[in-house]
């Protein structure tokens, strides 16, 4: 999952800190519940009566992982975009008569549809959701406006130097058959090949209650919420379990160091460093390891955080790793300026190589990294958009009990499970190796930064 960065800020909001962690799930049961209706579909209720609004997140258990299954290629990208234009095309309309604000997206594992609205209008909102997710238009006239709408969103995108850098990153940590299953955006060739015959055919086998869950957040009753989902989507047949017949694409493990340097129009140099990660069904003690490695980086007191941002070799760096059922990534994006980026890149890789020092951290590094982790989780629930999200891409990748779970198995993480998680994804492993800087510093500094980085190792 992904961290807060504003640490400080958060403390000083939620002193709920000083809770022991065994007391985070009684906090959790207090206000999340749920119950699965008979067709499958799970409905969890976020209670929060701060304000008087709502969010709705719809998610589906599709994305890029499906597009392993090559007619499926582009499609769960087009697939989200083309539910926007349900019942009618009205969606827009209609959103806007509950005041509704409205997005989705679509990322590695799961599909997702939200609105954030007034909570006086909740029935409402969930009759609309009802609607865009079980009356879609897929008309070759639709197909062809929605088409443009994605390829537009894609070329924009590509001429960002984020996206650049994400791109030939991925390439490198998933291997070309790997990439397509983690790139969720799908790409223009496969636009220009879809029908309408196979977006009936993803939807009608992904988009069934029993590959779905409705989230709701905000100034509601669960018990309203369970009678009211009942109601509106108990004419929505279960189907066949549309996973049984996919199994997870086989990840190729890096065999050597991948390293590439690209240019772009930017003023600062970054860095960008991966690791292929646990997966959460296969080893769910590590993704817990992960993130309190994680927070012992990202910890303002932290070693690393001393070494090479208080003393002026980098502007900030920070470490993440994203939970997934198939192979999480584990990331680490530093960034400095053009003029100490030789000096950066030695310096980082004196910093991978303490990663598995014995004295790497202590015990008091190690509280602050569990209880770091534990602030931007509670963090996230303090508003309902974000509580939404959060729950919705947990249960799409791991399930609902394992957010529940979440505070007290990642405060009973020791020592030993941090070093553990280091040695089998980290020490020693190939890493996929990404800078990017203006063309004027690689003309500059490029042979000397390549030098930098050959020079890494994690012994």
């Amino acid at each position: 999952m992904r961290y807060f960065r504003h640490f400080i800020a958060i403390v000083l909001v939620l002193p709920v800190l000083a809770t022991a962690a065994s007391a985070q799930r009684a906090r959790l049961d207090s206000i999340v519940r749920d119950t699965t209706l008979e067709n499958g579909l799970q409905v969890i209720v976020v209670r929060n009566a701060t304000i008087p609004f709502v969010t709705l997140e719809m998610v589906f258990k599709v994305g890029a992982f499906v597009q392993q299954i090559w007619e499926y290629a582009g499609l769960p990208h087009l697939v989200e975009h083309m539910l926007f234009r349900s019942d009618g095309g009205s969606f827009a309309v209609d959103a806007d008569e509950i005041d509704a604000w409205w997005n989705g997206t679509t990322g590695a594992e799961s599909v997702r549809y939200f609105f954030t609205f007034p909570s006086k209008n909740l029935g409402k909102g969930v009759e609309l959701m009802n609607r865009l997710v079980r009356k879609p238009d897929f008309s070759k006239s639709g197909i062809e406006v929605e088409s443009k709408v994605v390829r537009n969103e894609l070329e924009r995108r590509a001429s960002e130097p984020e996206l650049l850098l994400m791109t030939e990153a991925d390439l490198m940590l998933w291997g070309a058959e790997g990439f397509d299953t983690k790139n969720p955006g799908g790409n223009i060739i496969a636009l220009n090949q879809a029908t309408p015959k196979r977006l009936e055919e993803l939807y009608g086998k992904f988009y069934v209650p029993n590959n779905a869950a409705l989230v709701v957040a905000g100034d509601v009753s669960d018990s309203v919420v369970f009678a009211l989902a009942a109601r509106t989507f108990k004419n929505w047949k279960r189907g066949p379990d549309p996973l049984l017949s996919l199994k997870p694409t086989q990840i190729a493990p890096l065999s050597t160091m991948q390293k590439k340097i690209i240019t772009a129009e930017v003023k600062d140099v970054t860095f960008l460093i991966r690791w292929q990660g646990p997966s959460v069904q296969k080893n769910t003690a590590s993704t817990y390891a992960a993130d309190v490695f994680s927070g012992l980086v990202n910890q303002e007191v932290s070693g690393t955080q001393k070494r090479l941002v208080d003393l002026g070799l980098l502007d900030d760096i920070f470490v993440s790793y994203t939970t997934l059922n198939n192979v999480g990534p584990i990331e680490l994006v530093a960034r400095t300026s053009a003029d100490r980026a030789t000096a950066a890149a030695d310096a980082l890789g004196d910093e991978l190589a303490r990663f598995t020092s014995p004295d790497y951290f202590d015990t008091n590094d190690l509280v602050l990294a569990k209880k770091r982790q534990l602030v931007a989780t509670h963090y996230s629930l303090e508003r309902s958009a974000s509580a939404a999200n959060l729950i919705a891409g947990f249960w799409s990748t791991a399930g609902l009990d394992y957010f529940m779970n979440y505070a007290d198995r990642l405060d009973a993480q020791s020592a030993s499970d941090v070093r553990r998680f280091i040695a089998d994804y980290i020490k020693g492993k190939p890493m996929a190796v990404t800078v990017r800087v203006s063309p004027e510093t690689w003309s500059r500094a490029g042979v000397p930064l390549q030098r930098s980085i050959g020079a890494w190792r994690i012994p």
